[in-house]
Order: structure tokens, then sequence, then C-alpha cells
């Protein structure tokens, strides 16, 4: 599952990575929505949090900087553990506040973005929500994440 999935591209570059797979996007844009369906891309109109998502039905859930539109992160990532099968995987990736660039450009950062960021997480911040709910944390880094990286990092699921 690929909350956020926008237009759909990350999907349909896994799809053609990984064709036996079966994929779904999540994306609040009606707009976006149409766009992932005329590629012909399986995808809801919808929040992780409204809870219209069964149970227990996805292996693994990548949410490339999606946290940070949420209203209640903490209730983004209950919704995540929810629809996870036991021993299912979570990637995320959000910006990183105390970057260097951040700190360097200060309010001219790009992602800085009052209107539609309503949160700014630290690799800190992050793990603290993280153990709020109860997440188990299998890596956390901060850094740039390139779309190849990001591939990589769903093609490559570990388990």
């Amino acid at each position: 599952l690929e909350v956020g999935c926008w237009r759909g591209n990350l999907l349909a570059l896994i799809a053609r990575e990984q064709p036996r797979w079966k994929l779904r996007g999540l994306e609040p844009s009606p707009f976006a929505v149409e766009r992932v369906r005329q590629a012909g891309l399986d995808v809801e109109q919808g929040f992780l949090e409204d809870g219209s998502l069964p149970a227990d039905s996805f292996d693994g859930l990548c949410g490339w900087d999606v946290i940070e539109h949420t209203e209640d992160p903490a209730e983004f990532l209950r919704g995540a553990r929810r629809v996870l099968r036991p021993g299912g995987r979570c990637i995320l990736h959000c910006p990183n506040y105390a970057s260097l660039r951040r700190r360097g450009k200060g309010a001219r950062w790009n992602v800085l973005l009052p209107e539609q960021h309503r949160w700014h997480f630290t690799p800190a911040t992050l793990a603290r929500l993280l153990g709020e709910v109860e997440a188990e944390v299998i890596h956390l880094s901060a850094g740039p994440l390139s779309l190849g990286s990001r591939i990589y990092a769903v093609i490559h699921w570990p388990g």
C-alpha cells in the first residue's frame, strides 16, 4: 500500500519491477485518484485514518512525505498499524527539520510550507512519536532519499 500515492508514479515503477505484487494506492485528492486510475493502477480515495481499508490487509505500507501533512500523526501511525498484517513493514519518509540544509536556509528552506506541512520532525521527535504508538522501529535515519532509493527500499523489502 502506498499512502499518499499522488499520481501513482512510485506504484507504476514498483509494478514494473515486481509484477506479481498486488499493489494499491491511497490518495485524498480526487484529481490525482482519477489520474492513477487512468494509468490502470488500483487506488482508493481517502485517508488512512478514516478506517476505510480492512484491518490486517497489507504486508507493507510506504508513505513518502505524507506524515507531515496529517492532522494527527499518531492517528496516522495507528492507522498504518491497523491495516498491516502481523509482521508487516512500514517505510516512511519525511523532511528532517534538524537537517543542515534547513538550518542553513532558515525560513527559506524549500519544504517549510506552513499551508501544507502541519508538522515538522527531527529524528528524535519522530522516534518519540513512534515510541508513543508502540511501533517497533527497525531502522531510523536522516538524510536525503532519492526516488531511486525509495524504489530500492520497497523492492528489497526485508522479510
